[in-house]
């Protein structure tokens, strides 16, 4: 039974490489089933990267799958939206231009 649990809890994640906005990347287990919205914040927390630009203004970020070829969005899962173990997953500063 324990071995159920065990891969219950392995299956609801997902090994994947974060490609860091500097170009270094990152090997992270990632929830399957938390919304992108949700992700983002979390993993922007996690690898201690700013909160916002030189000019003050806050930065967004998104994040890419180097397997689909698609900026994931906001509302999707790493499940729903079909990402494969092993994606490279980009997070990239999302630049506004200023007026």
């Amino acid at each position: 039974m324990t071995e159920v649990a065990r891969t219950e809890t392995v299956a609801s994640e997902i090994p994947v490489t974060i490609v860091l906005p500097s170009g270094g990347s990152r090997s992270a287990d990632v929830p399957r089933d938390v919304p992108v919205r949700e992700l983002i914040p979390e993993l922007t927390t996690s690898l201690q990267l700013p909160t916002t630009g030189p000019d003050g203004r806050p930065t967004s970020y998104r994040l890419d799958s180097k397997a689909l070829g698609r900026e994931l969005r906001e509302d999707e899962t790493l499940g729903s939206a079909g990402i494969p173990e092993g994606d490279r997953l980009m997070l990239t500063a999302d630049v506004t231009a200023g007026a």
